[in-house]
């Protein structure tokens, strides 16, 4: 249960997008019907119960205000592994909008596929300074199914390897 210099190697994960104005929108003046986004995303897991997640986001590319902004957050599961903590950093950079925030939370594994969170937050700069709380749900769709094979048709060098005959005693 202790840090690896390997796990700081991430999963990554590219995102493509696209944001749609549809209408006579007050907000979005001479904003194009189209633009588009892109995002890397990373996910180190340090130990079995920290989590460091990354996101890089470039948004409205084809405008003339395009956006940049990161998300950097941490997150710690208890004991129970249904209930974890977070605390986040945000930035966010362009001619229309930047800010710097900060946001701390709470999340619940409801059901396998089901969680809901709290969080309360707050922006750094003081033009104007910004407190805000939200909840939050979602949902995961998980169509990867694995397939079980019989112990006897598995190889000794598949699933970590063969098996420790210590492994199965209780340590004092």
């Amino acid at each position: 249960h202790k840090f690896q210099f390997k796990n700081l190697l991430p999963a990554v994960s590219l995102y493509g997008g696209a944001n749609f104005v549809l209408g006579d929108n007050p907000f979005y003046i001479g904003e194009p019907t189209i633009s588009y986004r892109g995002m890397i995303a990373t996910q180190s897991r340090l130990t079995p119960r920290f989590v460091l997640i990354t996101n890089t986001a470039y948004d409205r590319i084809s405008t003339d205000d395009p956006e940049l902004s990161y998300t950097i957050s941490l997150s710690h599961a208890f004991r129970n592994p249904k209930w974890s903590v977070f605390v986040e950093h945000q930035g966010i950079d362009s001619d229309r909008y930047s800010d710097v925030l900060i946001r701390g939370g709470i999340a619940h594994l409801l059901k396998e596929n089901l969680q809901f969170d709290f969080n309360m937050g707050a922006s750094l700069k003081n033009t104007p300074t910004r407190i805000f709380f939200g909840i939050g749900g979602s949902y995961r769709m998980d169509f990867h199914k694995d397939s079980l094979k019989p112990i006897e048709d598995q190889e000794a060098d598949q699933n970590g390897g063969a098996i420790d005959k210590k492994a199965m005693k209780k340590k004092k």
